[in-house]
């Protein structure tokens, strides 16, 4: 029995570890936009609406989809 406790919480692990490198590559891939906007902007270019609102709720996703599966995991 607690081995199989292990084995849930190791995967468990694996999940928050996974879904937490995923957020972590997407703040990675908006802070390099939001630099190369902010270049432009210092180099005389227009200001551009491409600046991606949906961050935040691809963040929550992310962790809804991983409590989700937690939960589903402790249920069987």
């Amino acid at each position: 029995m607690l081995q199989g406790k292990l084995h849930s919480q190791e995967d468990d692990f694996r999940l928050q570890n996974t879904t937490l490198m995923q957020e972590l590559s997407k703040l990675c891939a908006q802070i390099e936009d939001l630099e190369a906007e902010n270049k432009r902007i210092q180099d005389g270019a227009p200001v551009s609406d491409t600046a991606s609102q949906s961050s935040p709720l691809d963040g929550e996703l992310l962790r809804l989809q991983a409590e989700n599966t937690t939960l589903q995991r402790n249920v069987t």
